[in-house]
């Protein structure tokens, strides 16, 4: 009994698992973090990042911006490494990389929130 209720939740979790996951869609560009939460897509971003040399640690995984080219398994390509800010895009249109001239505009924006936090806890 124990046998065929193991059996069967992992018949039902393969489903599941099939029924959610999707492909990219071909010509948008993904960042890595999204490529794993719409599909099983691990073990492309690691050939994606490989074939191109890039480093494959969890940060290029998740942080890098791959170009779908589509095919049967929604092959990907490796575009750029975008650092810490990956920015999804809505959906039908492309993820990008934060460019670095707002990525500057926001650490000075954190960075005055900071010291105006530390004076108001200060007084």
């Amino acid at each position: 009994m124990v046998k065929l209720a193991t059996s069967s939740l992992a018949i039902l979790a393969a489903v599941m698992s099939t029924v959610t996951a999707r492909n990219c869609t071909p010509s948008l560009s993904y960042c890595g973090a999204e490529l794993l939460d719409i599909g099983n897509y691990a073990s492309e971003i690691l050939e994606a990042l490989r074939l191109a040399g890039e480093p494959t640690d969890a940060l290029h995984r998740k942080n890098s911006l791959f170009y779908c080219t589509g095919g049967s398994g929604g092959e990907v390509l490796f575009e750029a490494y975008c650092g810490i800010d990956c920015v999804w895009g809505p959906t039908g249109r492309d993820s990008y990389c934060r460019p670095k001239d707002q990525l500057a505009d926001l650490e000075h924006h954190a960075s005055r929130e900071g010291h105006l936090f530390d004076e108001l806890i200060a007084t």
